[in-house]
């Protein structure tokens, strides 16, 4: 067999392995990707305990808050920005917002919401915000899940 003919066999078995593949995908009887499946990888397990010094934790007045609340976090002189992360139980279905205190940085992170409007939260019971230097107010909305009126949100120590 000359090249071309080699070239055009190797095409053909190619483009059968490409349809056989394609066929086998569209068969699974999967809705997608789970993300419960998926966790971080050891290497981002171990890069988040090596960075974790680099993030500090924003002091919050309590360890847990109920739908409909609100909680003040004071300024910080050290830390142009912290990190306050929230757990917020399976059922529960409400909002989290942080509204920057005077005087306002010039920054994107003045005001946050959580979940986002415009897309489905990666993760439906954790969020996290970024506090600014000034501190700011956490308000912790009312709970909409259907039948269930003790809605909390906890914070996350780590």
């Amino acid at each position: 067999m000359d090249g071309k003919k080699v070239f055009f066999v190797g095409l053909v078995l190619l483009a059968v392995l490409f349809a056989v593949g394609v066929g086998l995908g569209a068969a699974r009887r999967e809705d997608g990707p789970r993300p419960s499946r998926y966790g971080p990888s050891g290497f981002e397990r171990a890069l988040g305990g090596l960075l974790k010094p680099m993030k500090p934790r924003a002091k919050l007045a309590g360890s847990s808050f109920a739908a409909g609340s609100t909680t003040r976090v004071g300024p910080s002189k050290d830390e142009p920005m912290r990190i306050a992360a929230f757990r917020i139980r399976r059922d529960c279905r409400l909002t989290l917002s942080y509204a920057c205190a005077e005087p306002r940085p010039r920054s994107g992170l003045v005001e946050q919401e959580w979940p986002p409007e415009d897309e489905p939260p990666p993760d439906p019971e954790r969020c996290s915000f970024v506090v600014l230097e000034p501190g700011g107010t956490f308000t912790f909305g009312d709970c909409k899940a259907a039948g269930h009126s003790g809605c909390r949100v906890f914070v996350e120590e780590e």
